[in-house]
């Protein structure tokens, strides 16, 4: 949880007289790991966006919970990975037992880009 609007804020407190890491990458703004691993033209959010909207249709979407009656997936996104999933791993579907959703918030969306810590600096957008 966040800390005076600061992320991992007790992590980076035990970290910021250590000299182990220079200052501005100990208290840099988190990068939502879609962000972190895209181009700046695109990010990775956005792609899968798109390609779940292309993929899934709103049937598909709509007869989840008949297809995935444990944990059904709620978006387009949700029904692409875990359909990615059940073709890597047929039946082991208990081996996810939840989704990860922050608690501290009310969240639809298991993508961290959606939330309001997330937002993009001038220079990222």
């Amino acid at each position: 949880m966040e800390q005076d609007g600061i992320e991992k804020y007790l992590l980076r407190e035990a970290f910021s007289d250590t000299k182990l890491l220079p200052d501005e990458i100990l208290w840099r703004r988190k990068e939502a790991f879609s962000d972190g691993i895209t181009s700046v033209k695109k990010s990775w959010y956005t792609s899968l966006q798109e390609h779940s909207e292309s993929a899934i249709n709103e049937s598909q979407l709509e007869n989840g919970p008949k297809r995935f009656p444990f944990n059904p997936p709620t978006t387009k996104e949700g029904f692409y990975i875990r359909q990615t999933f059940e073709k890597m791993y047929p039946n082991h579907s208990e081996w996810i037992p939840h989704y990860w959703m922050p608690r501290w918030i009310e969240a639809t969306d298991p993508s961290a880009r959606t939330l309001s810590i997330y937002k993009p600096d001038k220079d990222h957008q």
